[in-house]
């Protein structure tokens, strides 16, 4: 599992990074599911309800959806291009070998 820094994550995307650069990513998940560290995104509006309830780490977001949203998240045109894009950097990440 890969740990990438907000920071970093977004400058990979090509967003606008709102919030502390800092923060860990481990992974990704769904809006509804997604936990601290985690990565999660939202696309279509139906789902905009949950965003609001989301403890993700950090949230991909069209600028529209970004105006009021108080957590860290990555601004993008397209939050469902970035979460594939991103999804392919946690999947191509390295399993650690517990070696020193």
């Amino acid at each position: 599992m890969a740990n990438i820094a907000l920071g970093e994550l977004a400058a990979q995307l090509g967003g606008e990074l709102r919030g502390d650069a800092a923060t860990m990513i481990t992974g990704i998940a769904s809006l509804a599911t997604a936990q601290a560290g985690q990565l999660s995104f939202l696309a279509n509006r139906k789902y905009r309800s949950q965003l609001a309830a989301c403890r993700a780490g950090a949230v991909l977001l069209d600028a529209a959806s970004a105006v009021d949203y108080p957590g860290d998240a990555i601004v993008v045109g397209d939050p469902y291009l970035a979460f594939a894009r991103a999804s392919g950097l946690f999947a191509n990440a390295p399993e650690p070998s517990g070696e020193v």
